[in-house]
């Protein structure tokens, strides 16, 4: 029962609001009810793309990791090649007094083992490793490509790197071969392991023909293929970043647009509404 006259109260309340009021406070509402529709669908349109431009930047960025890794990685691996040849030469310099230091009948302080026979292996695994790396390098060099003109690039590197692991090959069994038939045996006198050490000079040199090509690779190749990419990532970031300004200040423009649209509408709305009503009342006075 007691709803009967709040019911009636309400009735009474809104009967005593002016119809005008009433108008304007109805457009009010609709007005801020489109508009939040207007501005939502405006910014989910925009956000998507923004969205999308994002998720482009994090896929750059992992290619960018890589970029970042090799060019560390690469001026390292030369410096090593370059420390081993530049020592090299340094001790070769110094060979004739490391002979002459201690020399005996039978054994010498530094000779062709020191000089020829250890460092041969040496040079080996340098090149083994160095291998490895290109091989990395290459797999990451095709995972980072963005046209053909890289893939080709790509193969034809791996292709002299064959090339190269071919001649590694053949200077490998050449040294075996060597050492089947001329390691000096036990009490044999047909050859001494000074003359053995020696023809070691040779193979050295091969090997480090092999290596100045692995370093013209890092070089040529390597250090300038992902420092392009890297360049070229840093400018792309940096249009997507610029794309994504552009878009959030075409959102807010947008929004303010159907703001400023919709207000106009309202304020034509009341117009007319009001024009209307003053016509409606005037007629009532004539009557």
């Amino acid at each position: 029962m007691a709803r009967i006259p709040f019911f009636r109260l309400s009735l009474i309340s809104l009967s005593k609001i002016s119809t005008r009021k009433l108008l304007v406070a109805i457009n009010l509402g609709i007005f801020f009810s489109i508009f939040a529709v207007s501005a939502s669908i405006i910014s989910i349109y925009f956000e998507n793309r923004i969205d999308k431009i994002e998720n482009r930047i994090i896929e750059e960025e992992t290619s960018y990791i890589v970029y970042n890794s090799w060019l560390n990685r690469i001026p390292k691996t030369i410096n090593e090649v370059n420390a081993v040849l530049d020592q090299k030469e340094q001790i070769e310099n110094y060979t004739p007094l490391l002979k002459a230091l201690i020399k005996h009948e039978l054994w010498s302080f530094y000779g062709n083992r020191q000089n020829f026979f250890n460092h041969y292996f040496y040079l080996r695994d340098l090149i083994e490793i160095n291998f490895q790396i290109i091989n990395l390098s290459l797999s990451d060099a095709l995972l980072v490509a963005s046209s053909l003109k890289d893939i080709e690039l790509i193969i034809e590197k791996r292709s002299e790197k064959n090339k190269l692991i071919k001649k590694f090959d053949e200077a490998f069994y050449k040294r075996i071969s060597y050492r089947r038939s001329h390691l000096p045996k036990t009490k044999s006198g047909e050859i001494s392991y000074e003359t053995y050490y020696l023809e070691y000079a040779d193979f050295n040199k091969e090997l480090r023909s092999l290596i100045l090509s692995q370093r013209k690779y890092f070089i040529e190749f390597a250090l300038k293929y992902f420092s392009l990419k890297k360049l070229d990532f840093q400018k792309h970031i940096i249009t997507l970043q610029n794309e994504i300004g552009r878009l959030s200040k075409l959102e807010s423009r947008f929004i303010l647009s159907a703001f400023f649209v919709q207000f106009i509408i309202f304020l034509l709305v009341q117009f007319f509404e009001i024009t209307i009503e003053q016509e409606n009342i005037n007629r009532k006075k004539k009557k």
